[in-house]
């Protein structure tokens, strides 16, 4: 931290037009770019910064640039799904991380947290496929939720 006023936020490095470099000055570039960064004042109580090689003309590496803009940005996509139906995997809900039972809820309706008896979980924050949970249970990235309403 360089000013206690300021809060800094974790990073992201672009370099484009790779598709203009050789491998060898590629090399060269990523060898500069981790010794700046442990060089770094402001980076000092961060973690290194992602970095992410593209060609933006010729749309290489474009996939790999969205999702570590994604990852950055600590979303969570939980995918909603209804009682004897498939889950919806085409438009998941997007969320914090950290987000909770209650989150989702909450984004649906704001009579849902009060009316909620449990939620089944499909995912990494859940022990066994179908766990049922209450509000606070925090849900991970991935995680399929199905909500049962009184």
């Amino acid at each position: 931290v360089i000013a206690g006023n300021r809060k800094y936020c974790e990073g992201l490095i672009v370099v484009n037009k790779i598709d203009l470099v050789g491998e060898s000055e590629l090399s060269s570039i990523k060898d500069y770019i981790s010794e700046l960064s442990k060089k770094s004042a402001i980076l000092k109580n961060c973690r290194e910064p992602k970095v992410v090689f593209i060609s933006a003309e010729k749309g290489i590496n474009m996939d790999a640039l969205r999702e570590a803009i994604y990852q950055r940005l600590d979303f969570v996509r939980i995918y909603l799904k209804e009682i004897g139906k498939d889950p919806d995997f085409e438009k998941p809900m997007i969320l914090r991380k950290g987000a909770t039972i209650r989150d989702v809820c909450l984004k649906i309706h704001t009579d849902f947290p009060s009316r909620l008896r449990f939620a089944r979980v499909w995912g990494s924050s859940a022990k066994f496929p179908g766990q049922k949970f209450r509000l606070e249970h925090q849900l991970a990235d991935g995680d399929i939720v199905q909500l049962h309403l009184k």
